[in-house]
């Protein structure tokens, strides 16, 4: 009885500090990261920067704007802005985390944009996994993310393709082109897109999850 208590009681802790997690949106953008992608892609706009006085889906983006949105319940809001600024003729970058499963990836992001799956997990600025004191304290690397993220890139020649991101193993030449490795990891993410598309979560799929969760550790 105690044993089962004591679970009880872990259990209720992660789902309150899953429950802060998801409404605190002021997860700033690693700066390394960024720094790389603005030389490949040299952003002139960001419709979401770090506690926002304007709102990002009532203005105008820029020609190469880099987003990196609120994780809520705005997110899917963000992404159809996002392809309707594309239409336009634009470069949308944008950071995500990874949910195949919803259908605003289906809409919008699986059949018009490039998507690279960033392997092992971010450390967004201000995040934490304890308690409110420690989530609000800002410009402190506190823990990894608690999810898998993802770069959708709505590209202006609209070129799509899936590949996968390591930051540690991304080569910068000439300040623009970068060299994406780990062929292998590449092709579980493609096999499990795959699967996406037949529909559901089946035995072949969690086969697949489970060696990209391996590749990522």
């Amino acid at each position: 009885m105690e044993e089962q208590r004591l679970i009880a009681d872990l259990l209720q802790k992660r789902k309150m500090v899953d429950k802060k997690i998801s409404y605190h949106n002021n997860w700033k953008t690693p700066k390394e990261l960024y720094s790389l992608l603005d030389k490949e892609f040299n952003f002139n706009f960001d419709p979401c920067p770090l506690n926002a006085e304007f709102d990002g889906l009532k203005c105008e983006w820029g020609s190469s704007t880099f987003v990196n949105p609120p994780y809520g319940r705005e997110l899917k809001f963000f992404v159809k802005k996002a392809f309707e600024e594309w239409k336009k003729g634009k470069n949308i970058v944008m950071l995500l985390p990874v949910r195949t499963d919803t259908s605003y990836f289906h809409k919008y992001i699986f059949p018009n944009a490039e998507i690279r799956f960033i392997k092992g997990r971010l450390r967004f600025e201000g995040y934490a996994t304890k308690n409110d004191e420690q989530i609000n304290n800002e410009g402190k690397k506190l823990s990894n993310a608690s999810f898998p993220t993802m770069l959708v890139i709505f590209n202006r020649d609209k070129s799509r393709k899936i590949t996968n991101y390591d930051i540690k193993k991304i080569k910068v030449e000439g300040g623009n082109k970068m060299e994406l490795q780990a062929e292998e990891f590449k092709r579980v993410v493609l096999e499990i897109v795959e699967c996406l598309k037949q529909g559901g979560i089946t035995p072949t799929m969690q086969k697949l999850v489970e060696q990209y969760e391996k590749e990522i550790e």
